[in-house]
């Protein structure tokens, strides 16, 4: 990205599963799977990009993750 950003908190916040829809364990396999790429993988290259340049900041960062999560 070039260069220190000022980037102190990273909050990822993904709502993919509807409360009064279908629970996991009637739901398919695809749309579990829909769910952990939501909840995963924004996280992860998000923290990859930024993740060192908040470090470098030399003040304090957080990264803050919420996630979906609906079961009976």
């Amino acid at each position: 990205m070039g260069g220190a950003s000022n980037i102190s908190i990273l909050i990822n916040n993904v709502e993919k599963r509807d409360p009064k829809g279908e629970k996991f364990h009637k739901s398919s396999d695809e749309e579990l799977l829909q769910t952990i790429n939501a909840n995963s993988f924004p996280l992860v290259f998000m923290s990859r990009i930024l993740g060192p340049d908040m470090k470098a900041r030399g003040q304090k960062s957080a990264i803050i993750n919420m996630t979906s999560a609906y079961a009976d």
